[in-house]
């Protein structure tokens, strides 16, 4: 007889109770939000429903030293989130929220898998794959140190720079 590990057992659990990602795709200032979900079924979550579409991601890659958290998601229909990237990045940043949750699960209750950028999409036949990064992304930005007019030579955030 052959013995079943609890890994294999802790699967088939996770597979019979219903797992989705929600996807929460939103521009800087929240003028416009989508949500998408990878179920074959609209869930209604924290008041918003996410429809059902053709999304998948890659892993989330990050280490203990405080690199930049990256992210590769795959949209394989595109629709109105994706296609401004289609000619252009647009010029409002644009956010994506993913999460995870169990549909047989009461109360809901989503675990939050990756809140970052998204930097660019690549558009490849009929898949839009989108490039995001953490929100580490911005500490690793330098900072102007000098103030760039012909009038003023301070530092930026200095007390003599008006």
């Amino acid at each position: 007889m052959k013995n079943v590990s609890q890994d294999y057992i802790d699967r088939e659990i996770a597979e019979e109770r219903q797992p989705v990602e929600l996807y929460h795709i939103w521009t800087d200032g929240g003028a416009n939000h989508w949500y998408y979900t990878s179920g074959d079924a609209s869930v209604t979550y924290d008041g918003h429903t996410y429809t059902p579409a053709v999304v998948s991601r890659g892993q989330v890659s990050w280490n203990s030293e405080l690199d930049v958290s990256t992210l590769n998601v795959q949209f394989h229909h595109a629709d109105d989130s994706i296609i401004r990237f289609l000619s252009m990045n647009p010029i409002t940043p644009t956010w994506i929220s993913v999460m995870k949750l169990h549909r047989d699960q009461s109360p809901l209750e989503a675990d939050v898998i990756f809140v970052g950028l998204i930097l660019g999409v690549s558009f490849r036949r009929n898949v839009a794959n989108a490039n995001c990064v953490g929100f580490e992304h911005f500490l690793k930005m330098p900072i102007p140190v000098w103030r760039y007019q012909l009038t003023c030579n301070h530092k930026v955030f200095d007390t003599n720079c008006k």
